[in-house]
């Protein structure tokens, strides 16, 4: 009876093995038919200085969506092109207002004059603020030089009143 259990566990394992095999080859050459690929071939004759290189191809090109955006708003006046249609460099593809931007260049034109008037106020008021200080300056220094010449001249008198009272004093020990 263990012989006989044994035999047909030893089929039951090859039948597995042959049907594993089978799968195996059977997913092996399914895939191989999906990857078929058609490759189109010309034939040219080459002369001197004429080559000419052509490669065909079929199929489907995905991309994805090239959006534009504009920093402001715009208005677009006029659509050229169709969703789909074929176009090339340089083609027009829309128009855009020209109003709006105009009215953005003045804006910022009235800012720019703005601007340049404000610094013209500011740089004003700092050549008065400068005049105002050379001048406050300039009375400091004056008023001090005018004190300065008031004591030299008091110290000069009362050193001339000290030498004639010691002049006083010695004539008078002299006596």
């Amino acid at each position: 009876m263990n012989k006989k259990l044994f035999k047909n566990k030893k089929i039951i394992s090859a039948l597995l093995v042959v049907v594993a095999i089978s799968i195996a080859i059977t997913s092996y050459v399914s895939a191989d038919k999906g990857k078929e690929t058609t490759t189109l071939l010309r034939e040219y004759t080459a002369t001197v200085q004429d080559i000419t290189v052509g490669i065909e191809s079929s199929g489907k090109i995905d991309t994805v969506p090239n959006l534009q955006t504009f920093p402001e708003n715009s208005v677009i006046e006029k659509i050229y092109v169709k969703v789909g249609s074929e176009v090339k460099k340089g083609d027009e593809l829309a128009k855009i207002s020209k109003e709006h931007l105009l009215e953005l260049i003045e804006s910022a034109t009235n800012e720019l004059s703005d601007a340049n008037a404000s610094l013209m106020q500011a740089n004003g008021t700092r050549d008065v603020y400068l005049k105002q200080t050379q001048n406050n300056k300039d009375d400091i220094i004056d008023g001090s030089d005018m004190s300065y010449s008031i004591k030299i001249e008091a110290l000069e008198n009362e050193f001339k009143e000290i030498i004639t009272n010691i002049s006083d004093g010695q004539g008078k020990l002299v006596k």
